[in-house]
């Protein structure tokens, strides 16, 4: 016999069978889910928590748009395009709500004097 509490160690510790030392007291759970919001509710449990099986109101990855979203899948894209300032100072981003910085101006570039001696960074035309 050995002593030992149960999976989610608010029981009492009880005397157990070396062959059934894990029990579970029943209790709800009530650690934190990986949503980071809300407690796991299932009866005291061996392993890792199930997924947030709730919803709550989310920001998409750019920040510009609000909607309720499940807790499991916090990561989401809105429609918006970005419209940030692109360090050209000329000219804003184009893509769609994206993590992370927007990248170069695809309208700005190098040009190279004839004999290759020296560039400058200028602004190009695209026409569309």
């Amino acid at each position: 016999m050995v002593t030992t509490t149960c999976y989610c160690k608010k029981a009492k510790a009880i005397p157990r069978r070396c062959s059934a030392k894990e029990w579970s007291c029943q209790l709800p759970c009530g650690r934190k889910l990986l949503c980071g919001q809300h407690k796991c509710e299932n009866p005291c449990h061996a392993g890792n928590c199930q997924p947030c099986p709730r919803v709550s109101r989310q920001k998409c990855v750019c920040g510009r748009k609000v909607a309720e979203r499940s807790c499991a899948s916090p990561l989401w894209h809105c429609d918006q395009v970005c419209g940030k300032t692109l360090p050209c100072g000329n000219h804003t981003c184009e893509q769609v709500c994206h993590v992370g910085a927007c990248g170069e101006c695809p309208r700005s570039g190098k040009r190279f004097c004839p004999c290759q001696k020296s560039s400058e960074s200028v602004l190009r035309k695209i026409s569309y």
